[in-house]
């Protein structure tokens, strides 16, 4: 009887390992820009997802400082670190791979612009950011995932959000 109920256990315990994720968890994890200037890693606070910066390939200013939001047009925010800073929130899942209603947030002119995404079929995110809620008006980047390995250089920020030096610069 015991057999038969660890048979029971490791098979439902192997079924639930291989059925899918939710659809819309396809987009959670890391990408990295069109760019390549840095790493976000999107992820859902309670029912909001977001979006935060997690690597910067240069994540210091000429002065050797972080990099911070100086184009804020908030003054308050303008000390705040890029790193560990979010920049994408208040999506929802349609359907077919989009998220729609959100907003983006970009540190390199201070402007928060209206943002829908799609995961296409060849795997890259097309993030589309508009001035105008039915984007219009706008322009579109495709981020793609990061390799698996961490950076060779720059700083990422840690499971708890405060910065770490990647494994090539602690050597």
């Amino acid at each position: 009887m015991v057999r038969i109920a660890m048979a029971t256990l490791f098979t439902s315990a192997a079924v639930a390992a291989a059925a899918p994720a939710r659809a819309e968890d396809e987009i959670l994890g890391r990408w990295l820009t069109d760019e390549g200037r840095s790493t976000v890693e999107i992820y859902m606070q309670g029912k909001d997802l977001r979006g935060r910066i997690v690597h910067l390939k240069e994540p210091l200013d000429d002065k050797g400082q972080p990099k911070r939001d100086t184009h804020n047009p908030d003054a308050s925010c303008q000390d705040r670190p890029l790193l560990g800073m979010d920049i994408l929130w208040g999506f929802h899942y349609k359907g077919d791979r989009t998220w729609a209603g959100g907003r983006v947030y970009d540190p390199e002119n201070g402007k928060t612009y209206h943002c829908s995404m799609r995961i296409d079929e060849d795997g890259i995110l097309r993030l589309r950011g508009s001035l105008d809620r039915w984007g219009l008006l706008g322009r579109t980047a495709m981020w793609t995932r990061p390799p698996e390995k961490k950076p060779e250089s720059g700083v990422e920020t840690g499971e708890n959000g405060t910065p770490e030096q990647s494994a090539a610069e602690s050597e």
